[in-house]
């Protein structure tokens, strides 16, 4: 072609020249360059005809721009249509169309025209499979979706390939039965088997064979399978934090769960991934992990990813729920709880959750009608579901609380204990209720042994905080013996001077224990109490405070 650009002729002949040099060559650029130069002489010659539409079909095909390759292509059938020419090339540009379409609606239009023209020319090919296909996924009834994937793959004349096992993919999310889901994702997994293939596709196809599993066991398999694969060849995505995830679901140890659980976490930490399965991921973690502050940090988490995504389903109420029985303001816990029973409303669920809501609600406020209210309707509940847990004792307890006989309260603390000891719960709460049994008896020995069985349990679960040295201060104000008194007394003092902060009710305990024992003649444990009194009322009063003086004037400090 030099001499003819060194002599300036531009002929059609020159042109179709450039035409089939584009074809021959194998450079990317250069197979551009020459089409654009045969395109530019055949349009200074005006010459409209079939070999200017192809070109402009193949520069529209090595076009990396997405508007420049639907310009040419749009050029390329204008002429065709100009031409009254209709064969397999416009088919494909119609097909190519669809596939660079930004909206469903235009793919769906440009694959319409690439198959009927298919139909039309009885054109039977992959060519045709590969609409059918691209065709199917615009569509949104499941029907069609399925009709035309089957048509497909019928095209694919019983070969096993890639395309096929993709196929056999498709045909299962546009299937509605679970057996049916299976069986073609099965077909996928055997083909991507035959031919050793291991890529995202065949390792998702065999993670959604584990979702679709009846057991745990099939479900582990199928999971750890997939993630191999994911592992092989160096994938970390959504999906393999999914299934990290699913997979701990499958066990029961805590240790496996929290292993997979973090594995997943740490896989939608990297890609910035907040989905209902990182939710998830959060919760599960909160549930495994035994630190208060860290169980509150993750439910939070999820919690926020949640909110972020617009959802309040039971997995939220739940949050809500949990996030109220592990602390913060009373406030706070009223607004969790709250919401929690909001989205149980709304979601149309009354169990044993909403029931267990309503308790800690209910318990939680200092107004009699609102505290009955919620503990009520909690009570009602456990009665319809004849269930009862550690929640029922606590509405109970809360019941008890509201009512200035002695009499009613014996009668709902009893039905709280009596839960307590039916379901073998050994918790704060039980230690609590039998402090707070005691304080309604009117036996002096019964307040004694409800105070020590409080005693006892506080112990059993570590818990020697001022809530302990309470009761043995309490014990000791009870029993009738000096060695018993000062025995009780001293166990008061003991873990009282463990703690590293003190309330008002610290300092009440240190000064009416001081005040025995200098009524017993014992100085220097009643000057170590007072001192101990002075310090904590100094701190939480302050120093001018009357009773931080009358203190000091107590024991001449």
């Amino acid at each position: 072609m030099g001499m003819y650009e060194k002599l300036g002729v531009e002929s059609e002949e020159v042109a179709e020249g450039y035409n089939s040099l584009g074809n021959i060559v194998g450079e990317t650029d250069k197979k551009e360059e020459y089409y654009k130069r045969a395109l530019e002489i055949y349009n200074k010659l005006g010459i409209v005809n079939e070999s200017v539409a192809t070109i402009y079909n193949k520069i529209g095909f090595l076009a990396e721009d997405r508007a420049e390759k639907q310009n040419t292509y749009e050029k390329a059938l204008d002429l065709y249509k100009q031409l009254s020419i209709k064969n397999e090339d416009v088919a494909t540009i119609y097909y190519n169309l669809g596939v660079i379409a930004e909206t469903t609606k235009e793919k769906r239009s440009h694959y319409t025209e690439a198959l009927r023209l298919h139909k039309d020319l009885s054109i039977v090919s992959r060519s045709t499979a590969n609409i059918y296909r691209n065709l199917a996924a615009t569509l949104e009834d499941t029907e069609q979706q399925k009709e035309h994937y089957t048509q497909a793959l019928s095209l694919y004349n019983n070969t096993e390939d890639s395309d096929v096992a993709s196929l056999y993919r498709n045909l299962a999310e546009s299937s509605k039965e679970t057996q049916e889901k299976i069986s073609y994702y099965t077909k996928a997994s055997e083909v991507y088997n035959k031919l050793n293939v291991e890529n995202e596709e065949s390792a998702y196809i065999l993670g959604q064979l584990g979702v679709l599993a009846s057991t745990k066991e099939k479900q582990r398999e199928y999971y750890a399978k997939a993630l191999i694969i994911y592992y092989r060849i160096g994938v970390n995505s959504v999906d393999t934090a999914n299934y990290y995830m699913y997979l701990s679901e499958t066990f029961d140890e805590a240790e496996k769960k929290l292993d997979y659980c973090t594995r997943a976490l740490s896989i939608y930490s990297k890609l910035g991934t907040e989905t209902v399965e990182a939710a998830g991921a959060y919760r599960v973690l909160g549930e495994l992990l035994s630190e208060k502050e860290k169980q509150i940090d993750y439910y939070t988490k999820a919690l926020t990813i949640y909110t972020k995504l617009n959802v309040a389903n039971e997995d939220v109420a739940y949050l809500c729920n949990q996030l109220g029985t592990l602390g913060g303001t009373k406030e706070k816990r009223q607004e969790y709880f709250a919401k929690s029973l909001f989205i149980y409303y709304k979601l149309g669920i009354e169990d044993i959750n909403v029931a267990n809501a309503y308790s800690k609600l209910g318990s939680e406020f200092d107004r009699r009608e609102k505290k009955k209210e919620y503990c009520e309707k909690a009570l009602s509940i456990y009665d319809k579901l004849k269930a009862q847990n550690e929640c029922t004792a606590i509405a109970y307890e809360a019941l008890a609380s509201i009512h200035a006989e002695k009499e009613e309260q014996l009668e709902y603390y009893t039905k709280a204990l009596l839960i307590y000891e039916n379901n073998a719960i050994d918790s704060e709460g039980k230690a609590n209720c039998y402090k707070s049994l005691a304080g309604v008896c009117s036996s002096k020995d019964k307040q004694i042994e409800y105070y020590m069985k409080s005693a006892a349990i506080y112990k059993r679960l570590g818990i020697e905080g001022e809530e302990l040295a309470s009761v043995y201060y309490t014990i000791g104000g009870l029993v009738e013996t000096k060695e018993k008194k000062n025995d009780y007394y001293a166990k008061a003092v003991v873990i009282l001077d463990k703690l590293k902060e003190h309330s008002a009710q610290a300092g009440g305990m240190y000064l009416s224990i001081g005040l025995h024992f200098k009524a017993a003649g014992n100085a220097k444990e009643s000057k170590k109490c007072g001192k101990m009194a002075f310090n904590v009322y100094k701190q939480v009063y302050g120093p001018n405070n009357p009773k931080t003086k009358d203190v000091s004037m107590k024991f001449k400090l």
